[in-house]
């Protein structure tokens, strides 16, 4: 019997001893740095007097300047194409917006306007938009759609003084 015992527990010993637990050698990661690409150039304009840095982020890449009548937004990023670029301005395609190509060489300007939804009622906004073929360099103004008739010579100045200066 224990001959019979012992017969038919050798197979199930030589099956189960297929099972056996393997360790594996820890593989060491060691990780790189992203690369971040530096833009070559930063947006200059003549600011109006009374605009005051409300907040910067991304390395100065994104600043927002405030005024009690209108609100100054000034941004660098990457994007695929001129109108991902304007989509992220605006919230509107290039189809929806009656863009002004004023430049192409050395870099690409465009400028553009538009209306958009605020807490207390419809905002006016304008914007000059760059591009050196790598990054969109951007200056837009958004103010009280009642109050942009007071403004439009200070604005029309702001975005025409705006311009790309090397790093």
């Amino acid at each position: 019997m224990k001959k019979v015992i012992a017969f038919l527990l050798l197979p199930l010993i030589l099956a189960l001893s297929a099972c056996a637990v393997k360790q594996v050698q820890a593989l060491e990661t060691i990780e790189c740095p992203a690369v971040q690409e530096v833009p070559g150039f930063f947006l200059s304009a003549e600011l109006p007097s009374g605009a005051v840095l409300a907040s910067s982020a991304d390395a100065g890449r994104s600043a927002i300047f405030v005024h009690e009548d209108y609100t100054l937004a000034q941004e660098v990023f990457a994007a695929a194409s001129l109108d991902d670029a304007l989509l992220r301005v605006t919230g509107r395609s290039a189809d929806e917006l009656d863009v002004l190509r004023v430049c192409a060489f050395p870099q690409e300007e465009y400028r553009f306007a538009w209306t958009a939804a605020g807490e207390t009622g419809e905002l006016a906004c304008s914007a000059v938009l760059f591009y050196d073929g790598e990054f969109y360099y951007t200056l837009s103004v958004q103010c009280d759609a009642a109050r942009e008739k007071e403004y439009r010579t200070v604005f029309s100045d702001l975005l025409a003084s705006a311009e790309l200066e090397a790093v």
